[in-house]
């Protein structure tokens, strides 16, 4: 009786090891996944904040062109444009005068 008892506890024992070194092996490979995992999230945060930065400056570049823009089609500027055109109009009677005048507006739309 007493050497089945000592069979049995040493065959636990050893599934107990067994048991223990398969753990140990999880956790190596949990350890290394991890890692992994933490490099790759990492990677990812540095593509993301670098797509943050490209687009805030896009966002800078696109509000100063917005500025610029409008700033070019303001009512007074608009307004300041047909008064000149009119009287460069005005001023040349013929036909030749005329095609020059509407030449240069065309020259200044470009």
């Amino acid at each position: 009786m007493l050497n089945k008892s000592l069979s049995l506890s040493e065959t636990k024992y050893k599934y107990a090891l067994d048991q223990l070194e398969e753990f140990k092996q999880i956790d190596c490979d949990n350890a290394d996944m991890i890692s992994k995992l933490m490099a790759e999230t990492q990677e990812r945060q540095q593509v993301y904040l670098l797509s943050v930065e490209k687009f805030q400056a896009s966002r800078r570049v696109f509000s100063v062109q917005a500025k610029t823009l409008i700033d070019a089609l303001s009512q007074e500027k608009v307004n300041l444009v047909i008064q000149r055109s009119k009287q460069e109009l005005t001023k040349g009677l013929t036909t030749y005068a005329l095609k020059q005048n509407i030449q240069s507006l065309k020259i200044r739309e470009t």
